[in-house]
């Protein structure tokens, strides 16, 4: 049997610059929060969250998609997640304070909530 030879011609690719989010954290109240994260990125991108912090929603601001819980957005380029923690508790014995890290765009940005 004789040896394959594959040829191509390759074109050099200059890796993407990293994305930049802001804001890379964010401390809430215990009452339903929507809040945005601005994303500078030269190419394609995900959003994901945690799957024990089904409390955190996110959406991509210029599309209609379904939240990611726990998955994945997608997004490309420039662009605006919105966030949205759901209420935390109603009283001090079943609920405490809370916190996550999701990912945007390979960045962290983590999430404080409060119970009161």
């Amino acid at each position: 049997m004789g040896n394959l030879v594959l040829e191509t011609n390759a074109t050099k690719i200059q890796p993407l610059a990293p994305a930049v989010i802001t804001p890379t954290s964010y401390t809430a109240t215990a009452q339903t929060v929507t809040y945005a994260v601005t994303v500078k990125a030269t190419g394609p991108w995900v959003v994901s969250i945690p799957k024990d912090a089904s409390w955190v929603t996110a959406t991509l601001a210029n599309t209609s998609g379904a939240p990611a819980t726990p998955t994945l957005v997608d997004g490309n380029g420039n662009g605006t997640v919105t966030i949205t923690l759901a209420r935390n508790g109603t009283t001090a014995k079943t609920h405490k304070n809370r916190s996550t890290t999701i990912t945007i765009a390979g960045r962290s940005h983590t999430i404080k909530q409060t119970w009161k």
